[in-house]
């Protein structure tokens, strides 16, 4: 429950997410309040098929093992013992197997793996998080030098902003933020090198390449590229920025 009204036009961050277990989830967090709300969308149950129950069980004890060999080279112990007690839990196989020909019992055998599936979703997050921390702090530091040394006063803020998020996140541990932040970040990072026009004189063959155009079509003039022509190269980019655009490029 938001705790409190909020502005008009806030921002906020919307996500739909279908887990390993096929359960959707809807995210949204609002920076204003610093807090994130989920909620487990209820969706029409299907039929228990004992069949398919069972052939979900062994698939769901598949990923169970390749988490755990995951877990074991990461040395996460805590991650491994948690797999383990998944492992042996002979309770949720026996109720697979009673599944058959008893509608209820199918029901019960239904809702255990449903169950072992979440579980699995939440270990094989554990284990990509620390993945994730180091992708996004190699982002934090290339973002803050790249906007340091080549972005206006506006991608310096925006990059300031997404780090001071990004460390909040961190922090706090929020699995489910990380990935949609790291995302952002991506984003500005690319929004400043398009503003480079070295950028798009350096890539000029390869979009040249991509659209079927010649490289020699592509490169302007050498007295465009010196600080002389600086308004010619400018006027040269607006407009191949513009075209590239309308290309979906």
């Amino acid at each position: 429950m938001v705790r409190r009204d909020l502005p008009a036009g806030s921002e906020v961050e919307i996500g739909l997410k279908v887990e390993e277990s096929r359960t959707i989830i809807l995210e949204a967090y609002f920076p204003l309040l610093d807090e994130e709300f989920t909620k487990q969308l209820e969706i029409e149950k299907m039929n228990a098929d004992p069949s398919v129950i069972a052939a979900t069980l062994r698939e769901e004890k598949q990923r169970l093992n390749e988490l755990k060999e995951k877990a074991e080279e990461a040395g996460d112990e805590s991650i491994v013992e948690e797999l383990e007690h998944l492992e042996s839990d002979r309770d949720r196989d026996d109720a697979v197997r009673a599944a058959k020909g008893d509608a209820d019992a199918a029901e019960k055998a239904q809702k255990r793996v449903l169950e072992l599936q979440n579980q699995l979703d939440a270990a094989e997050k554990k284990l990509t998080w620390p993945t994730l921390v180091a992708e996004a702090r190699e982002l934090q530091d290339d973002l803050k030098q790249l906007a340091e040394d080549h972005g206006n006063s506006s991608h310096q803020q925006k990059a300031e902003d997404w780090s001071d998020t990004l460390d909040s996140i961190i922090e706090k541990k929020q699995t489910e933020r990380l990935p949609r932040k790291i995302e952002e970040g991506r984003s500005i990072y690319a929004q400043i090198l398009f503003s480079l026009p070295g950028y798009w004189v350096g890539n000029f063959p390869a979009y040249g390449a991509r659209l079927g155009v010649s490289s020699q079509i592509l490169m302007p003039p050498n007295d465009c590229l010196s600080e002389v022509g600086n308004t010619c190269r400018r006027t040269i980019l607006k407009g191949l920025r513009t075209w590239f655009g309308s290309c979906g490029t």
